[in-house]
C-alpha cells in the first residue's frame, strides 16, 4: 500500500476542522458573519436544526412557524444553546404574510 494511502487510514475521521485534502470540512466550510438567515418551520424538526446550524456558522437567524407557543420554545431552546434567535409568527400560505415576515426579518 503507498504511504499515502496508509497514512490515511490510519488517520482519525475529521470532525469539522481541516478535511485531508487542507480544505474546510463541514460546517467549517462556511463562514455566514454578518449575514441574515431565515428559517420557515424552525421552531421543530429539521428547520430547528438548519436554524442552529446556521447560527453556528455565523448568520443571524430568525424562525418562522404558525404556532406561537412552539417559535418561542424554539428561540429558548436556541438561546440555551448560546444562540440568539427572533421569532416570526406567519401563516406563509398567503402572499401578504410572506411579504411581512420577510419584512419583519430584514428589519
Amino acid at each position: 500500500m503507498r504511504d499515502y494511502r496508509r497514512r490515511l487510514l490510519e488517520r482519525p475521521p475529521a470532525r469539522g476542522g481541516t478535511a485531508v485534502t487542507g480544505f474546510p470540512r463541514g460546517l467549517a466550510a462556511f463562514s455566514l458573519e454578518g449575514k441574515k438567515a431565515l428559517v420557515t418551520g424552525g421552531n421543530r424538526g429539521l428547520g430547528f436544526a438548519f436554524a442552529q446550524a446556521l447560527a453556528d456558522c455565523g448568520a443571524s437567524v430568525a424562525i418562522i412557524g404558525r404556532g406561537t407557543a412552539a417559535n418561542q420554545a424554539a428561540v429558548r431552546r436556541l438561546a440555551d444553546a448560546g444562540v440568539q434567535a427572533h421569532a416570526i409568527g406567519a401563516d406563509l400560505s398567503t402572499d401578504d404574510e410572506v411579504r411581512r415576515s420577510v419584512d419583519e426579518a430584514a428589519g
